[in-house]
């Protein structure tokens, strides 16, 4: 469906019936997946510039990652579509993705310019700390299905792994060479992490017990953007921005299932509880 205006990030609740898009107005937009229509337009604060986007898993709160001049992270009240406050983070830090841990009580922000990501208490809406990744951006970022992982895609090539329960570094999980994640996913049967690159354009698919490579697909020509998993970890899809086209394969033997046509420069994408396809 077209948009009135750019939006960069989308994510859907858990009940699959509302997805919520930032965009570069500094606005969310709400649309109801069933009409596929715009239901609310919900304007953030001059100098936002929203990017990315989480909701809680009992699908109550909308949490929105600005990283332009008035950067925080925005709480947003989806029974009411309205602003309930804004966590403040490190202006010029350029907090730029978010993802919740499985309970929703924490959040973790990656920050581009600082080379760090910010750990958010969402029960007190307060910092609990600042983990330093420094030397390359961290341009991504999911949590383990038990929360006890947290796994960021750096843009030098590598997966920095954050022990959850003490906040600090673990081995870094080394990608092939040439290739930079841009996106990742997490399996919802915990075993696996789903990687989107570029450099070498590819999906790789990782033992994320082991974080050894258990499968790599080459897409020579494309330019591969943002992945998400169904919910029965049946299928995978991702978008090839290049050639504006929507991939979904097989998560049990990495086979193409479809190729469908998205509008131009498309980057996100997500999925509702039931797959229609």
């Amino acid at each position: 469906m077209p948009t009135p205006i750019n939006c960069e990030r989308i994510a859907i609740t858990p009940d699959g019936t509302t997805a919520y898009l930032t965009c570069v107005n500094d606005s969310v937009l709400v649309i109801d997946t069933a009409s596929n229509t715009i239901i609310a337009t919900i304007m953030l604060t001059a100098g936002s510039d929203p990017f990315g986007i989480a909701i809680s898993p009992n699908g109550s709160l909308v949490y929105v990652v600005n990283g332009g001049a008035a950067s925080g992270v925005t709480i947003i009240e989806k029974a009411s579509n309205t602003m309930l406050g804004t966590i403040p983070l490190l202006p010029g830090s350029g907090s730029f993705e978010i993802a919740l841990n499985p309970s929703g009580t924490l959040g973790y922000v990656t920050n581009l310019i600082t080379q760090s990501v910010t750990v958010l208490n969402l029960t007190t809406n307060t910092i609990v700390t600042e983990i330093s990744v420094a030397g390359a951006a961290p341009v991504d970022i999911v949590v383990s299905i038990d929360g006890t992982r947290v796994y960021v895609a750096m843009n030098a090539g590598q997966i920095e792994v954050i022990d959850a329960t003490t906040n600090t570094l673990l081995i870094p999980i080394a990608l092939p060479a040439g290739s930079f994640p841009i996106s990742l996913a997490v399996a919802p049967d915990g075993h696996r992490l789903f990687v989107t690159t570029i450099g070498v354009s590819s999906l790789l698919a990782l033992n994320s017990d082991t974080t050894s490579l258990v499968e790599r697909i080459l897409f020579p020509g494309a330019e591969l953007t943002n992945i998400a998993i169904s919910a029965d970890a049946s299928t995978f899809i991702f978008i090839d921005a290049m050639n504006s086209i929507v991939l979904l394969y097989s998560a049990a033997n990495y086979s193409l299932i479809a190729k469908l046509p998205v509008g131009n420069q498309s980057t996100d994408v997500a999925l509702t509880p039931i797959l229609l396809f």
